[in-house]
């Protein structure tokens, strides 16, 4: 784990920022939400932008990458390519709405790996 107090010395590159704000975003997630967030995201963005040639070194990412994209097959599917004989009770519109909470988790798990490494 890395040393907190290095942190503070003068000499910074973009990662470092990246663990603070992941830091402070853990700080404040349980007692502000709102605040959480906006330190944690670009954390995220952050690891996004240093770490996007890495997503498919570690092995633990397949499953999600293949989960995510039957996830976004099936609900092309659901809407364009299969009838619905259920219109009455249920609305295709909905398997597109559910993918607006499945990716961004997939994005997540993938963006908090660095700052959740403990060798």
């Amino acid at each position: 784990m890395r040393e907190i107090k290095l942190y503070f010395y003068k000499d910074k590159n973009l990662e470092d920022y990246g663990f603070i704000f992941f830091i402070l975003g853990l700080f404040f997630l349980p007692s502000t939400i709102l605040i959480g967030v906006l330190f944690l995201l670009p954390a995220f963005i952050i690891t996004t932008l240093l770490r996007y040639k890495a997503f498919f070194k570690d092995h633990w990412n397949l499953p999600f990458l293949i989960f995510g994209l039957l996830i976004l097959i099936s609900a092309i599917c659901q809407n364009y390519l299969l009838a619905n004989n259920y219109y009455a009770i249920w609305d295709t519109k909905l398997s597109l709405i559910g993918l607006a909470n499945w990716i961004p988790l997939i994005w997540v798990f993938w963006a908090s790996q660095p700052y959740l490494n403990s060798k």
